[in-house]
């Protein structure tokens, strides 16, 4: 008899690349064969990727659409298979892979990388903030020694398209603008300040 150890390594190596050694440990039956029983597995676990990264940007889903945006996700599932074992950090490279996968389009790849900086901040450590108060109590004397450094959550990005008005356009329900090359990059910086994200760009 095959040990655990064996079996789950063998049910990983299918699921991810298609390796057939498992199927030596699994019984068809006349209503079920070997293969369907696998599948139900792969399958449920390729579906339960695929709703992760749609739980992590739905705006991006919204905007592109549900069948756009399953073939891209599958295709991503497909090169990026999970390696972490946190479900949380499976989408990370969503953005970088759009930008490679659809090089031409990278408005959507803008769009991605927007929306996991917004869920990734709000996982970060909310570190104390200095407030006015606390910088009014610094003598003058030693403000040329005082050294600022910033909020871990903060992140800086450069757009060079206007998807921070979209994402707020599709997120309120209102009627969205149309996505536009910007003449001037747009200088996004989102961070947490009291457990409320805070963006401006």
């Amino acid at each position: 008899m095959t040990d655990l150890k064996t079996l789950q390594t063998q049910l990983q190596a299918y699921m991810l690349q298609g390796d057939p050694a498992i199927k030596n440990s699994i019984v068809s039956t006349e209503k079920v064969s070997c293969e369907q029983r696998l599948n139900i597995y792969r399958n449920g676990y390729y579906w339960r990727l695929l709703d992760i990264l749609a739980s992590d940007l739905p705006v991006l889903k919204a905007w592109i659409g549900e069948q756009q945006f399953d073939e891209w996700g599958g295709a991503y599932i497909d090169r990026h298979p999970s390696h972490h074992y946190s479900i949380r950090v499976f989408g990370k490279a969503f953005p970088q892979f759009l930008s490679s996968h659809v090089p031409d389009q990278p408005q959507y790849a803008e769009m991605a990388l927007l929306e996991w900086t917004l869920a990734e901040i709000q996982d970060v450590n909310n570190s104390a903030i200095v407030t006015v108060e606390e910088m009014m109590q610094v003598a003058p004397t030693d403000w040329p020694y005082v050294q600022f450094s910033m909020h871990p959550s903060v992140q800086i990005h450069h757009f060079q398209f206007n998807v921070p008005e979209l994402w707020q356009a599709i997120i309120q329900k209102i009627p969205s603008p149309n996505w536009k090359n910007t003449p001037c990059h747009n200088l996004f910086v989102c961070g947490v300040m009291s457990m409320n994200v805070m963006w401006r760009d």
